[in-house]
């Protein structure tokens, strides 16, 4: 009996593991797309909300790269911020306190995120210059910028059921990832060509361009991030801080040892001198 119970558990956990592996499968041949009907009727045909995350994926995991090489993109790249449509918007505003937003060309205040947009719309569509001529937000499917969306927004706090009316999980296409590994490769050329030293050029093109794949897409993202430069500096410098604080209260208590070892015979002599006295 004793033997039978053991195989039977081994084969409930073998067909546990292969469920586990078959879902996590599925789970990874779904991509999650942003759904258009949340953009409103803007100005230009161009989604603000895709073109931040575009942005943000350039500036967290591209950029640093740059950055150590001492590089920058040229103007004939379309990922150059000189020519991001949103650009000269997106650098005019700040978050102000939890979640409202000023605008820093008329230091207005707006509610959220959508409604300083929509001031940028009504009022400041002239600010933007003439060099900007790139929807950033078309690169999106190389980005892989609505499954960033969703990570981010989740690490916010934000509730997965109020995410649901704005991304959607929908079957991997491997046509869509096909043209979109097209579209890398002309950023290849434009962007990466002879600019600053071979290994950026590799790093995007086995980084991103090899990633985007019904069956690697889903570790794309995470493997730029462990590639950031500098991911680790917050905690090294967080480190130091707790290092000098603990030096410091150390040789605190220390300095407050010696000077109450210092002080206290001279307590004691007056003391006893007191005493004399009052005798």
């Amino acid at each position: 009996m004793i033997g039978s119970g053991r195989l039977a558990s081994s084969v409930a956990f073998i067909v546990l593991v292969s469920l586990a592996s078959t879902v996590a499968a599925a789970r990874h041949k779904e991509a999650v797309q942003y759904n258009p009907e949340n953009d409103d009727d803007w100005e230009l045909p161009c989604s603000r909300e895709k073109s931040r995350m575009v942005r943000r994926v350039l500036s967290e995991f591209v950029q640093p790269h740059l950055d150590r090489a001492g590089v920058n993109f040229t103007s004939a790249c379309p990922l150059s911020a000189t020519r991001d449509l949103y650009y000269e918007h997106e650098s005019h505003k700040q978050k102000y306190r939890a979640s409202y937003w000023k605008c820093l060309y008329s230091n207005k205040i707006f509610k959220s995120e959508f409604h300083l947009d929509k001031h940028f719309e009504n009022r400041y569509m002239d600010r933007i210059p003439s060099t900007a001529d790139t929807c950033v937000a078309d690169y999106c499917k190389v980005f892989l910028c609505d499954e960033y969306a969703y990570t981010f927004y989740d690490a916010l706090g934000i509730p997965r059921s109020r995410m649901r009316g704005r991304f959607v999980h929908r079957p991997c296409s491997e046509s869509v990832m096909a043209a979109a590994q097209g579209e890398c490769r002309e950023l290849l050329e434009s962007c990466f060509r002879g600019l600053g030293p071979k290994g950026l050029r590799e790093f995007f093109d086995e980084s991103v361009c090899q990633k985007l794949t019904c069956g690697s897409f889903h570790t794309m993202l995470s493997g730029l991030n462990k590639q950031r430069p500098g991911r680790y500096r917050v905690l090294y410098v967080t480190f130091a801080v707790l290092v000098a604080l603990a030096l410091l209260s150390y040789y605190l208590v220390v300095l407050l040892s010696w000077f109450e070892r210092r002080t206290r015979p001279d307590l004691v002599r007056r003391r006893r001198a007191k005493s004399r006295k009052q005798l």
